[in-house]
């Protein structure tokens, strides 16, 4: 958890270790926003001194205090007996619904329930604690699970868990009804803002990265944080679980020749069926020496018929019959980008 105070610079205080990877940002903040929501969002290792310097309206970038409390809510438990990530799994096991888990390393895990979590959970493991910990946006179903996993923790290992303040908890489960429905009414108020003010947020779920943003609000008519929140876990669940189940396609690398800057390149082929995500540039390869390169907002804007935008940015895209491919290489080709960039 990241706590920001304000004076005459704006500065962020790191009241706990930030040590854990746990979803993805992108967005179009200035530089020095982008950074902190960044570090906000990822729960990274941020560099605080760069982060802070230059920021100063702190009423002009954040909605309310929430937002500068909790990007994530984490929870330490320290272990009276030996843990294990291998027992812990054992146990899931005889959960009856299915859990999912993905060693991310050899202290930390990542859980979901398939079909339902919307963000996960992630467990560590290091220096004599074990962490848990949620992201924003979470569901219901993720704040139940952590509950079950908090109890199978503490039973495994007549531990004692502690909050964020290094205060023993002592009431379970650790996530109420009414926190949960807390909880999830801030997330939705916070991200809620944000998009609205024109912004385009990503956040990492189980199976794949998920885009919000004016076109998202507008599709679904979200004209507020109320019917934000009716929605916002269900199109989280559609673009993780409910896509057909394409492949992800070619992903590259290449240096912008401008720039000076790493750009990553997604390359459109009519020959699988995709699913596109958000990229530096979409590349086709319609011409035999010269491939055409555009973005992904130019690529919303010229989409074919036979393809659909699921979110902001994310594409289900079928192969196309001849004419449409050729019709959408013209197009391309009137919005190519590559004399920029290369």
């Amino acid at each position: 958890m990241l706590y920001f105070k304000t004076a005459d610079n704006f500065s962020i205080i790191n009241a706990v270790n930030i040590n854990r990877l746990s979803g993805n940002f992108s967005g179009t903040f200035p530089a020095f926003s982008r950074s902190y929501f960044h570090a906000l969002l990822n729960n990274d290792r941020p560099n605080i001194q760069v982060i802070c310097q230059g920021i100063t309206h702190f009423n002009e970038i954040l909605p309310n205090p929430y937002i500068c409390r909790r990007m994530s809510i984490v929870h330490n438990i320290l272990p009276k007996s030996k843990f294990s990530f291998t027992d812990l799994n054992a146990t899931i096991a005889k959960f009856p619904f299915d859990v999912k888990f993905h060693r991310r390393d050899d202290s930390l895990y990542f859980y979901w329930i398939p079909a339902k979590s919307a963000r996960g959970v992630d467990v560590s493991h290091e220096d004599g604690f074990i962490e848990i910990r949620n992201t924003i946006l979470s569901n219901s179903d993720d704040y139940e699970l952590t509950n079950l996993l908090v109890e199978q923790i503490l039973m495994l290992t007549q531990g004692k868990i502690y909050n964020e303040d290094k205060e023993i908890v002592l009431k379970m489960p650790l996530f109420s009804i009414a926190v949960i429905e807390e909880l999830i009414n801030n997330d939705c108020e916070a991200i809620f803002f944000f998009v609205n003010k024109g912004e385009d947020l990503t956040i990492s779920g189980p199976v794949r990265d998920v885009h919000f943003g004016k076109k998202v609000l507008k599709k679904h008519n979200l004209l507020n944080s109320g019917e934000f929140k009716k929605q916002i876990h269900d199109i989280i669940l559609e673009v993780n679980y409910k896509l057909p189940d394409y492949e992800q396609g070619m992903v590259m690398q290449m240096k912008n020749g401008r720039s000076g800057k790493t750009e990553i390149l997604k390359l459109i082929t009519n020959t699988v069926d995709l699913i596109i995500g958000k990229y530096d540039y979409i590349v086709f390869a319609g011409e035999p020496k010269k491939p055409l390169m555009i973005t992904n907002s130019i690529l919303n804007n010229i989409l074919p018929c036979e393809w659909s935008l699921v979110d902001e940015y994310t594409i289900v895209a079928p192969i196309l019959s001849t004419p449409s491919w050729n019709k959408l290489l013209d197009a391309v080709r009137i919005n190519d980008v590559t004399d920029k960039v290369v």
